[in-house]
């Protein structure tokens, strides 16, 4: 890559965000919380079923997939599920 290639690209990632991507974006991240709250909802009826080795499979595969966006969540979750 040439340096007026690379110094465009970085001109370009430093501007602002055009707003039909700002609109995209906010559609993409609304529909991804959306998941992954039908995914943790489905878990906690687990554990409400006593299904406590599925919820924690499932919360595993969930961190997995979602990372740091399902955490604050999932830790709740697999705390209620530790032994007391």
């Amino acid at each position: 890559m040439s340096a007026e290639a690379l110094s465009r690209a970085f001109d370009e990632l430093d501007g602002p965000m055009p707003a039909e991507d700002s609109a995209r974006l906010a559609s993409c991240r609304s529909d991804l919380q959306t998941r992954l709250d039908g995914e943790l909802h489905d878990v906690e009826a687990l554990i409400a079923g006593g299904k406590h080795d599925d919820a924690v499979t499932r919360l595993d595969q969930i961190d997995q997939q979602y990372g740091g966006l399902a955490a604050p969540r999932t830790l709740e979750l697999q705390l209620s599920l530790a032994p007391k």
